[in-house]
């Protein structure tokens, strides 16, 4: 029993955002939000230091699988270097599309003309008879790179509250300014701003310092539902510190809506976490990746471990014992010599990046679309990689999803070993992931799925009793439907889903 926020009287119901104020009753509880909690209704606390800067903590436990939080964008738009799409709703376009009949920029329709994203945009840009030189060419845009920054730079008369808080972000423009992007931008970027379109009162350090910002906090927004390849800056999720294994999850719904869930467990206390790393990647890919897009060197539990978790994850076999593998005597520093774990051989570090920069290519030209191909690949790289390394779980991943999903290969035409076969990579994936991406995670969940579906098939396939064999087939069948919620809750693809567990669950009747 808790006293109620609003008359003070003990009360037992409490709200369901923070789980942290009770109310007596419904109408206390509506006065209340109305009265200010609205804003104060979060399950963390941001907080600030001198290493980490702003940071995210559980103001309570927190359970897998919960919503965080969920915001609009305060900017959205095109990438710098963007394909054709429509500065009204962000779809990607393709051959021919309709002109903007004021300021020319491609947009998928009329419609789009009165988009809240475009419509300031285009009266500035008409005024000055702007015209697009972007044709229907299929290539990558540089032009894109002045439309998001020219928002923000709106933003001053439009939006002033909104500019003073997303001018406050982190612009790292010190160590972006010699970078060859910035020449670029320097270049075109200035250039329109304040002679093209002479937009007063500002200057090219502050045009740059907005690009700083944009590229140091815009998160990828993409919707394969609606071909949205754009990026945004969402103002809450920002906050949250990163490490190489997070404990949460993030992606922008149908609503351009951020969405951040747990993954698993937070204590009360404990920070919220996100990844700007993908996990597939060897940990000199990340902390590089790392370093340029976000201007820090990560020095997380994950980078810090030559055994990443004793998932071996970027290293290589030994080549002088039989199965002894190689990690790097310093992870913090790329050069640093590798030790075979075993009989402790020595490889120079410029050695082992040259040969993982040549599987990274390789496995960069891979058709994953190819049960063949990615089988191949594995064989090719056998005697290099141990099992668990992220180059053998990126394809291992892939024919999870290709064996019953492809022409050639559907469910229906899978032997007795190929489905065996299905089943080996997905245990073996299931070990590795787990680690990698803990909790509630697409590739986890996906794995866990076509796991199911590969026992359901070997069911099938054995002939026992048909009481027996529907019992099975049902218990799968639940594991399947548990999991499929999940991934209802993690992912924005929810019609692909639906479809998979539609034809799963048709099949499991026959």
């Amino acid at each position: 029993m808790e006293n109620c926020a609003v008359c003070g009287v003990e009360s037992k119901q409490k709200c369901s955002g923070c789980n942290l104020v009770f109310y007596c009753s419904r109408d206390h509880q509506v006065a209340d939000w109305k009265k200010g909690h609205k804003t104060n209704c979060k399950c963390y606390d941001i907080l600030c230091n001198d290493i980490l800067g702003r940071y995210m903590v559980a103001k309570r436990d927190i359970k897998p699988g919960e919503i965080i939080l969920r915001e609009k964008p305060i900017v959205i738009g095109p990438k710098t270097i963007s394909n054709v799409l429509c500065l009204g709703c962000h779809q990607s376009l393709y051959g021919n599309y309709y002109n903007c009949s004021k300021c020319t920029w491609p947009l998928c329709g009329k419609s789009c003309e009165t988009s809240e994203y475009h419509v300031e945009e285009c009266k500035i840009m008409s005024e000055k008879n702007f015209k697009t030189s972007i044709k229907a060419t299929g290539k990558l845009e540089s032009s894109y790179c002045v439309i998001v920054p020219l928002r923000v730079i709106m933003m001053r008369k439009t939006q002033p509250k909104m500019y003073e808080k997303l001018s406050k972000l982190v612009s790292h423009l010190d160590q972006r300014i010699s970078t060859k992007l910035y020449d670029v931008l320097r270049a075109n970027l200035v250039p329109f701003i304040l002679s093209f379109l002479r937009i007063p009162d500002i200057t090219e350090k502050e045009i740059l310092e907005i690009a700083g910002i944009l590229d140091t906090n815009c998160f990828e927004v993409f919707l394969s539902s609606k071909k949205v390849k754009a990026r945004g800056i969402f103002f809450e999720t920002a906050m949250m510190a990163h490490e190489c294994i997070s404990n949460t999850k993030h992606f922008v719904d149908e609503n351009l809506e951020m969405r951040v869930f747990s993954t698993q467990q937070i204590k009360k206390g404990e920070m919220i976490l996100t990844s700007y790393s993908h996990p597939l990647k060897t940990t000199i890919e990340r902390r590089m990746a790392i370093k340029i897009a976000k201007c820090f060197d990560c020095v997380c539990p994950r980078c810090t471990d030559p055994t990443e978790k004793n998932t071996f994850s970027s290293s290589i076999k030994c080549s002088t014992c039989e199965d002894g593998v190689l990690t790097s005597c310093d992870p913090l520093t790329n050069l640093s010599e590798w030790k075979c774990i075993k009989c402790e051989h020595k490889v120079a570090g410029a050695k082992v990046i040259q040969l993982m920069s040549e599987i990274r290519n390789s496995l960069d030209r891979l058709n994953k679309r190819s049960v063949v191909d990615c089988e191949n690949f594995m064989k090719s790289y056998k005697k290099f990689l141990p099992d668990s390394s992220v180059f053998m779980v990126d394809v291992k991943y892939a024919l999870c999803m290709l064996y019953g999903n492809v022409e050639g290969y559907f469910y229906e035409d899978l032997s007795l070993d190929q489905i065996q076969r299905k089943l080996q990579i997905c245990n073996q994936l299931l070990s590795e992931l787990t680690i990698l991406e803990p909790g509630i995670s697409n590739s986890v969940l996906n794995t866990k799925f076509e796991l199911n579906v590969a026992e359901i098939l070997i069911i099938k396939r054995q002939f026992k009793p048909k009481d027996e064999t529907s019992k099975l087939i049902a218990s799968h069948m639940a594991k399947i439907t548990e999991i499929y919620n999940l991934l209802r809750v993690a992912s924005d693809g929810k019609a692909l889903i639906d479809n998979r567990f539609k034809k799963i669950k048709e099949e499991s009747l026959l």
